[in-house]
């Protein structure tokens, strides 16, 4: 079964794998007087919506914070990581497979990139161990009535 977990490691290790070196990726929590450029990673919303039988449809939406280095070409900056992060999370690896992203998109709010997307799986859960019905004994009879006839 796929967690929440596993898939911000999978896009953590997506943005790691392509990202400038001594670019810090932070998951937990931003500390104080951090070093752009920097990364965030945070799971906005999940949603758990039931199918069929033990089948369950779950949706990761991220938003994902890039904090550009300060100085004058911040929008450059900002746009160019965008279309990266467009072109490389497309597919990130959940727990050894492929995983196709959807619903992309991304603002600029207070010179701080913030890129959503969102990850689709299918989780089925074990189902319940009941133990079954022992034997049922049910005895019963027919009662004959008397027939009226229509005269």
């Amino acid at each position: 079964m796929v967690t929440i977990d596993d898939v911000r490691k999978g896009v953590i290790a997506k943005i790691a794998s392509f990202k400038e070196a001594n670019t810090p990726i932070y998951g937990e929590g931003i500390p104080q007087n951090f070093k752009e450029p920097c990364f965030f990673i945070q799971v906005v919303r999940t949603s758990h919506t039931q199918q069929l039988d033990y089948r369950y449809n779950r949706r990761h939406l991220f938003d994902i914070h890039y904090f550009p280095k300060p100085g004058n070409n911040i929008n450059e900056q900002i746009l160019a990581m965008a279309e990266r992060l467009y072109e490389e999370l497309e597919y990130i690896e959940v727990n050894g497979k492929l995983t196709r992203s959807v619903d992309m998109y991304h603002e600029s709010v207070d010179k701080v990139l913030h890129f959503f997307l969102a990850y689709n799986f299918t989780v089925k859960k074990q189902a319940l161990q009941v133990p079954s019905m022992e034997n049922l004994y049910q005895k019963g009879e027919l009662k004959v009535g008397r027939k009226e006839s229509a005269e």
